[in-house]
């Protein structure tokens, strides 16, 4: 017989060995943007990327790459509509990257953002479904990179499901800021290269 604990064996969760994405603040890189329409028609940019620095490296990379489906899709995306009303959050998102990227300055040739870095925050969003909450976390956000090493911005908050009354919380997240990045004045600069689409069979 494993000399084991029981009692502690049966109040813990398991664990199957992959790791998964917390909400909060992460040092990405961009791997493509294409445009396109939203679900309901409107024109909109998609960008693709992957987790740049810290114990979430290429998060997205291997998380595709297990995958054996044949309808995997690549899951570290984030759309923004381009109409009148979603253009000044995609300026915004352009503004998070050229400030991420001293020297560049959008020209409006999107091949051009492919290799940018970028902050971008993932929060816990949640829905109900067969008559319980669940949630997924998504990207929500881009903000300046420096910010999000240095450790300055808030927790994401939650986005409640469709008609609850409960506010969003903050999430205190530990990859809130990466570890090793605590110290104040010091504002690394993620060294990561997007692995060759060619070569890695990536789907861009």
């Amino acid at each position: 017989m494993l000399n084991i604990d029981r009692n502690l064996y049966n109040n813990i969760s398991g664990v199957n060995g992959s790791q998964q994405l917390e909400p909060g603040w992460y040092a990405c890189v961009i791997l493509s943007v294409k445009e396109g329409e939203t679900a309901w028609g409107s024109p909109s940019v998609t960008f693709s990327f992957d987790i740049a620095d810290g114990a979430m490296t290429q998060y997205f990379t291997k998380d595709y790459k297990s995958n054996t489906d044949s309808n995997r899709k690549w899951r570290g995306v984030l759309e923004q509509s381009i109409d009148e009303k979603g253009l000044p959050y995609f300026k915004g998102m352009i503004t998070a990257i050229e400030e991420s990227n001293p020297g560049y300055t959008f020209d409006f040739d999107e091949t051009k953002l492919k290799g940018k870095k970028v902050g971008i925050g993932f929060r816990k969003e949640w829905y109900e479904k067969d008559g319980q909450d669940k949630y997924v976390v998504r990207a929500f956000a881009f903000r300046d990179i420096t910010k999000v090493l240095s450790g300055e911005l808030e927790p994401p908050k939650d986005k409640p499901k469709k008609g609850s009354t409960i506010p969003a919380q903050g999430y205190h997240s530990p990859n809130l800021t990466p570890p090793g990045y605590q110290t104040p004045g010091a504002v690394p600069v993620p060294n990561y290269e997007p692995l060759d689409p060619n070569t890695e069979e990536l789907p861009f």
